[in-house]
């Protein structure tokens, strides 16, 4: 193997000593093969302390994703090179002065963490987060000194108790995670909300990193299919509040924003954001369930004795002369927040009681927050974490590795427009200021700007994206492609946005909701009180109120999250894509129950019969052609991808072959009906992920492969030979703009992907259709004044690479003969489609549950859910 060259540039002016940096490495296709062989060098060969771990492999059980931690030293406007490289034993590398590592011991009560520098103790029991912190052999905290404080809105206190602890890696690593999950429990034992707390320690450090989480189980009620704030699910706070005890009367030192003068005092200071700072800091995008805007100053104060002074947007470092700085990552873009200290105490604010109003946590809703402590004398030492470093991989290295689906370096037409995402004017983060989509509940989500579009000039609604067509996949993309930290930056922010804030975490509400992605705000109507859950009881649509609905398959994406997952290590967009899988496998499958069967035979099957006459054949096809079955098919690849659970790739198969097939009559779909079915194409798209997939295992002999590849071919005939811009046709259209000529490079890309299996003698065709449809969509845009809008961009992102890719790849699939010709036909008639309903409910009548049924029903009905409840107290007793 290669060294494989990693690229450290540090850009603000901040010299880093052994700063912690984290990185998914890719590898090519039989290269690594044991991960214990791998080391990391610096500039001067020198071995560094590491972590490294296999994450995921490619089929032959070569590693295809490793996860690297290691430590990194630079001067301030530095670049250095580090290099991967791989060495012919497993046993240690390491330089003598530099195999200190952590150590961890579990004791009855307590682990202990001891870095080389500083040590830690964990309580098992109770959260503090740290029970005691020693250095230079004293104790700098005891027992007790940090403690974790919850007051509900009827000012009652609660404490987080523990559940569960695991640490994450193995003793004497560089670095090591301690999780704990519990729930918030007051003096009577009743509980608020759950939380998990993440402690992150690094060898030869007096760092620490505490990732916190609370989260609201239970489920929102969402009567009528809305969900406005003042749901009854949501539980309601007025602070969230970590204490430290300092020594009385210890120096307090501040500095607002990196390269600005630390501000010095005793006795009380404080700093509390209390809007985003930004020019639109009153924005309808804070109101509250009442409808009020309760945010009552535009940015922050300062407070030090008895100076105050008023500024936008803070970035502050903390320290205290009793050993310990604290900096809470994104301050200002996560308001309200503050610091605050009296005579022997600091406080970190997470959710400020002085906000003066509550704080709603949706049922479903979590809200993780980063803070970085130091225990050292250095104020300075922490300035690191306010810009990490980002380590890189070559753009070439990344396309070499085939980690990446159709990754060309090749520049493409479109590249000028995907940039606008970061231009000053039109960029992602421009857009953040028009609806101020900052505060705890929005930062990191993507403003829907293009749903404003038929509004008059300079009005705007608020609305959240949400994440459709998957952006987040696109910002990765383009960071891979780009090696511009800006993509990678947002790609971070909207991660945990969709975890937190965008999935519905909860499994107390109906399974084809629990676990699901939010939609975005309904089309082209403010957001009002559903916050980032779609539907609101204010919206009036067309004249008349919206339907309201849930989370829906059509809107589940999970490819950003899985590559966030191998990029980062993330562990919540890593369970995101399995939770999200298993949500959608509920929406199309069910869960089984009778009454869910009959409901389906009411509102499918029977219309089904009623339309066929006694001699028509009905379509066999259990999954309907559109984008939700296209999205199951990949995050079933996705989830697969992660565990290598062979499952989840076998499951896709069989929908696949439940949705299409190489005879189907094309006429029967109506694809001409472009408003209705345009998003076909979707799912083509996904047959084409799954293909590569099958590609990548070397399994394009079988059957499976096959079957999809002849449905691809016949179905992509059809478009080359039938499809044409879907503007041309604007009266068959609800809203005829350039979202759809967005969209027609779908139509380009299944072309491009198709010419490079198609026969030889087809291929030309295949390619100069694909690049009509191409070109059309580009030159189209390129005139257009909405091409910066989000979803533009957005479908643009997503669907990068494939002109250059396929155009000089050709790889013909030898499909055996007459294998179409020799399928069952994918029709029935109606007396074949009763007798299969009725052999499909009689199967439920002999597997029939009642608890499973009133599982099913008491998310539907009043009555039923007294029932099972009286039947869940009665079992508990019993």
């Amino acid at each position: 193997m290669h060294p494989i060259n990693i690229t450290i540039k540090e850009t603000i002016g901040t010299p880093r000593f052994f700063e912690p940096v984290t990185l998914g490495v890719p590898f090519t296709k039989g290269i690594v093969r044991n991960i214990d062989q791998l080391i990391i060098k610096d500039s001067k060969g020198l071995t560094l302390i590491s972590n490294i771990k296999a994450v995921t492999y490619w089929a032959d059980n070569s590693i295809r994703w490793g996860l690297i931690d290691f430590p990194v030293d630079i001067e301030a406007y530095q670049d250095k090179i580090y290099t991967i490289e791989y060495v012919n034993t497993s046993t240690s590398h390491f330089n003598e002065a530099t195999t200190h590592l952590t150590h961890t011991t579990e004791q009855k009560e307590d682990i202990l963490i001891d870095t080389g520098i500083t040590s830690f103790s964990i309580h098992k029991e109770k959260l503090y987060p740290l029970s005691q912190v020693n250095a230079k052999k004293q104790t700098l905290f005891s027992k007790g000194e940090f403690s974790l404080t919850l007051v509900d809105d009827k000012q009652d206190t609660y404490q987080p108790h523990i559940t569960t602890t695991f640490v994450r890696y193995p003793n004497q690593s560089f670095k090591q995670e301690v999780v704990q999950y519990g729930t918030f429990i007051n003096s009577t034992d009743s509980t608020f909300c759950d939380f998990e707390s993440t402690l992150t320690f690094y060898a030869q450090s007096s760092h620490v990193r505490w990732d916190f989480c609370i989260h609201n189980p239970k489920a929102a009620k969402h009567n009528g299919g809305l969900w406005d704030l003042g749901d009854d699910g949501s539980v309601n706070f007025s602070s969230l509040t970590l204490s430290i005890g300092i020594q009385k009367d210890a120096t307090t030192q501040i500095q607002i924003a990196n390269g600005k003068e630390w501000q010095e005092a005793t006795g009380n200071t404080s700093i509390y954001q209390g809007g985003s700072g930004g020019k639109n800091w009153k924005s309808n995008n804070h109101i509250n369930k009442f409808g009020k805007n309760p945010v009552a100053q535009k940015g922050y104060t300062l407070l030090t004795g008895d100076k105050t002074h008023d500024g936008d947007r803070a970035d502050p470092i903390v320290q205290s002369a009793s050993g310990v700085s604290v900096y809470l990552k994104n301050f200002w873009q996560n308001f309200p927040k503050a610091f605050s200290s009296n005579n022997d105490t600091l406080l970190v604010e997470l959710f400020p009681q002085r906000f003066g109003d509550i704080f709603e946590l949706q049922g479903g809703e979590r809200k993780t927050h980063t803070t970085y402590f130091d225990f050292s004398d250095d104020k300075s030492a922490l300035n690191w974490a306010r810009q990490p470093l980002t380590p890189q991989l070559s753009p070439d290295y990344y396309a070499k590795t085939g980690t990446f689906n159709h990754l060309s370096l090749n520049t493409e037409p479109c590249d000028s427009i995907i940039q606008e995402g970061l231009s000053e004017e039109h960029g992602f983060v421009a857009k953040r200021d028009s609806i101020d989509e900052y505060g705890w509940r929005n930062f990191g989500d993507i403003v829907a700007d293009h749903e404003s579009l038929y509004l008059d000039k300079g009005e705007i609604f608020v609305s959240h994206y949400n994440n459709q067509y998957d952006p987040l996949y696109g910002l990765i993309r383009q960071y891979v492609l780009t090696g511009n930290k800006e993509w990678m930056e947002q790609a971070n922010d909207l991660a945990q946005h969709i975890t937190d804030i965008d999935i519905y975490n909860t499994t107390e509400d109906r399974a084809e909701y629990n676990g699901g992605l939010f939609w975005h705000t309904d089309h082209y109507v403010d957001a009002f009180t559903s916050s980032h859950r779609t539907y609101s009881h204010k919206q009036i649509i067309e004249g008349a109120p919206t339907e309201g609905g849930g989370p829906g398959a059509e809107h589940c994406y999970t490819h950003g999250l899985s590559l966030h997952y191998f990029l980062t290590g993330n562990e919540h967009s890593k369970l995101a894509v399995l939770q999200l899988t298993q949500w959608i496998t509920f929406f199309y499958e069910g869960t089984g129950s009778l009454l869910e069967q009959l409901l389906t035979f009411k509102n499918k099957t029977l219309a089904q019969i009623k339309d066929a006459s006694p001699g028509n054949c009905i379509p066999t096809h259990k999954y309907p052609l559109d984008r939700g079955v296209g999205n199951y098919v990949c995050a079933l690849l996705d989830s697969f991808s992660i565990t290598d659970h062979r499952e989840y790739l076998t499951k896709a198969e069989k929908v696949i072959q439940g949705t299409v097939h190489p005879n189907d009559n094309i006429a029967d779909r109506d694809l001409e009906n472009i408003e209705e079915t345009w998003f076909y194409t979707i799912f083509l798209q996904a047959v084409i992920r799954y293909l590569t997939v099958k590609e990548q295992l070397d399994e394009t002999q079988d059957a499976n492969y096959h079957y999809a590849a002849s449905a691809l071919l016949h179905y992509a005939s059809w478009i080359r030979d039938n499809e044409i811009l879907s503007l041309d046709n604007p009266e068959k259209l609800d809203y005829p703009n350039e979202t759809w000529t967005a969209q027609e490079i779908r139509k380009a890309n299944i072309l491009f992907y198709v010419s490079s299996i198609c026969p030889s003698s087809e291929r030309a065709k295949y390619l100069e259709r694909a690049e009509y449809f191409y070109n059309s969509t580009v030159t189209q845009l390129q005139q257009s004044n909405t091409r910066h809008f989000s979803r533009i961009l957005a479908i643009l992102m997503q669907n990068h690479g494939p002109i250059s890719y396929y155009n000089n790849k050709q790889n013909p699939i030898q499909i055996p003969e007459n294998f179409a010709k020799n399928l069952p036909l994918p029709y029935i008639n109606r007396q074949q489609l009763i007798k299969n309903t009725l052999f499909e409910l009689g199967k439920k009548l002999l597997s029939f549950s009642l608890k499973a049924e009133l599982s099913w029903l008491q998310h539907r009905s009043s009555a039923a859910k007294k029932l099972h409840d009286k039947i869940k107290i009665t079992n508990r007793q019993t």
